[in-house]
């Protein structure tokens, strides 16, 4: 069957509205309005904490198991947990130019390998783009905020190191 329309493109840009709306949901929000399981210590880090519960996603630990009473419960804690179940990952720069939606990271370069897995090094980071627009959680201000992509690789060379580099995602499926 044949539309006298590109349907595909229709959809998209509703999709991007409602995903933009739902994050906008949860800009300048605390992780302790976001996490219902109790693991909120600002402490911690919270990136890929926030973009699960944004998401639901729960691949790897999840933040409820990190009490026995809310084993199981939540989202996913781990940047890399997340990445390597991704379908298509890489670079920021091999992104196809027509994706308009998926996780964003920053890390430094030895901390993914040659196979494309990224591995457990704390200086990694995660957040949500749409369009030129990355949500993520800012673990120095904890709270969501949004960057631009060059912006954001920029906070983060300074806070990782001038090697930091950006990666991309797909959202996981599941």
């Amino acid at each position: 069957m044949t539309f006298p329309f590109t349907f595909g493109r229709h959809l998209e840009a509703i999709l991007i509205e409602i995903m933009t709306q739902h994050m906008n949901t949860y800009l300048g929000k605390d992780i302790k309005d976001i996490c219902d399981t109790g693991f909120t210590n600002a402490k911690e880090n919270h990136c890929a904490h926030f973009v699960s519960h944004a998401l639901g996603i729960k691949v790897g630990l999840v933040c409820g198991s990190m009490k026995y009473d809310t084993r199981g419960q939540g989202g996913s804690i781990r940047v890399n947990e997340v990445y390597n179940v991704c379908s298509e990952r890489g670079l920021w720069s091999s992104k196809p130019h027509g994706k308009k939606m998926g996780l964003a990271y920053v890390t430094l370069p030895g901390n993914v390998s040659n196979a494309g897995e990224m591995g457990s090094h704390r200086k990694k980071h995660i957040g949500v783009f749409i369009g030129d627009t990355i949500w993520h959680y800012s673990n120095g201000q904890d709270k969501v905020v949004t960057h631009g992509p060059a912006d954001w690789h920029t906070v983060f060379k300074g806070t990782y190191g001038a090697s930091t580099q950006m990666y991309y995602s797909n959202f996981p499926s599941g």
